[in-house]
């Protein structure tokens, strides 16, 4: 278990809106009371940040089922929780691909300004050189002022951009029959479990290999995802070759139980031996329709600010910035508080 306590912090930054010193802990797996408290610093943050979310869903499901390769540091002011960081740690075999720890945190917005960032980030950093990552990753969700500062006081540059984007209504294309042909030898049709989930795996993999996040989900990663209460099997499109029924792509349709929230193109994917057929729009449009079957206010989806063929399709298809999200990298050797 990581301590930290409030004597690691700079004389001027150990003021605080609560005279007893910090705590931070580390655990492997968040019980439903700790996530309940966690959640409501993310939700504070919110209200404050313009509604960006701190944290993404893939620690938090690896988190909440508890897994070797994720730990949540839970900053303790006295009972409360005052702040929070989700980390995964990537291992990997390849000479040129490091060791990482990437990782996403929050404090509480009556906490800010005491120094209480710079007590996470120590403690992702001291997580890295427990786990022996070559890297430390941290992501600034809507990229706020605030996050920028802390990552460049401590020595973060910014390595990845990622956009999110929003589809007003207006713009979404008419639902069509997902059973009917696609494109030829292609058909379009809904997932199915059973038959689907082994081959399905393979593909996300092979479609997202070298991937910081997705190139290595195991069936745990899936099954985590099919239990969740926004999944339907009907929102799950895969593009399969008929005859055969390899599975070529798929676009898999994510829609929150508020049917005020914006449905997502959560995943898309085509086989790399197929790219260049146009599956990639066909599989879009085919997830934009179902969102608007399902009478959603809007469409949403993530891009990599770099992949400029994705970018240019959505912008084409009426994709505006909503928000966007940097993940600030450095080596986690010289990771410590200046």
């Amino acid at each position: 278990m990581i301590q930290v306590q409030a004597q690691n912090q700079p004389e001027h930054e150990r003021r605080g809106p609560a005279a007893a010193a910090p705590r931070l802990e580390a655990v492997r797996r968040l019980t439903s009371d700790l996530q309940a408290q966690i959640d409501e610093v993310a939700r504070a943050a919110r209200a404050v940040d313009g509604g960006v979310t701190p944290f993404g869903e893939h620690k938090w499901l690896r988190l909440i089922r508890g897994d070797d390769r994720c730990a949540a540091l839970v900053l303790w002011q006295g009972a409360a929780v005052v702040g929070a960081a989700h980390c995964d740690i990537y291992h990997t075999q390849a000479p040129n691909r490091p060791c990482r720890l990437t990782a996403e945190l929050v404090v509480h917005p009556s906490y800010r300004g005491h120094g209480f960032g710079t007590l996470l980030v120590q403690g992702i950093s001291d997580l890295a050189h427990e786990e022996g990552a070559d890297e430390l990753h941290l992501w600034a969700y809507g990229n706020l002022p605030t996050a920028r500062r802390l990552a460049e006081r401590m020595g973060y540059a910014s390595e990845r951009v990622l956009l999110q984007l929003l589809l007003p209504a207006k713009r979404l294309p008419a639902p069509p029959d997902v059973a009917a042909p696609g494109s030829g030898s292609v058909r379009l049709r809904a997932f199915e479990p059973r038959q689907d989930a082994d081959p399905w795996l393979q593909l996300h993999n092979r479609v997202f290999a070298g991937h910081p996040e997705q190139g290595h989900w195991d069936a745990s990663d899936v099954q985590a995802r099919l239990e969740q209460p926004w999944f339907d099997p009907q929102d799950l499109l895969v593009a399969e070759e008929t005859g055969s029924g390899r599975l070529l792509g798929f676009c898999w349709v994510k829609l929150p139980r508020d049917e005020t929230l914006p449905g997502e193109i959560y995943i898309i994917g085509v086989d790399p031996d197929e790219r260049g057929r146009g599956l990639g729009q066909l599989l879009t449009q085919a997830g934009l329709a179902r969102i608007a079957a399902r009478g959603r206010p809007s469409a949403m989806l993530f891009v990599e600010a770099d992949n400029a063929a994705a970018v240019a399709l959505y912008a084409k298809l009426g994709f505006a910035r909503q928000w966007e999200h940097a993940c600030y990298a450095r080596p986690a050797a010289s990771a410590s508080i200046g």
